[in-house]
């Protein structure tokens, strides 16, 4: 009977421990989490940017004065949705 009640009170103490982390968690994502969202927005931003112009800068080379390009090549930059989805992807030609 004892081994009985030992278990039934591990048992409501891992309870009651799982309760506390997952109120804990759910404090967290409400406190950080519109926080986190908007770091992974600039995130995402910020790397298509750079691979937006490195795909620009690797298909037209360089430019000169009057405008022209080394390669004398053209990119077409990539088009995106409102949620960063690509629409159209960039294009050299």
């Amino acid at each position: 009977m004892r081994n009985l009640k030992k278990s039934a009170q591990s048992l409501i103490e891992y309870g009651l421990i799982l309760a506390l982390v997952a109120v804990v968690a759910i404090t967290v994502l409400k406190k950080f989490g519109n926080t986190m969202t908007n770091v992974g927005t600039q995130t995402n931003s910020t790397v298509n940017t750079a691979s937006e112009q490195a795909a620009k800068n690797a298909c037209e080379g360089t430019t000169n004065t009057a405008g022209t390009t080394s390669t004398g090549k053209k990119w077409t930059a990539t088009t995106y949705d409102g949620d960063g989805l690509i629409l159209k992807a960039g294009s050299c030609t």
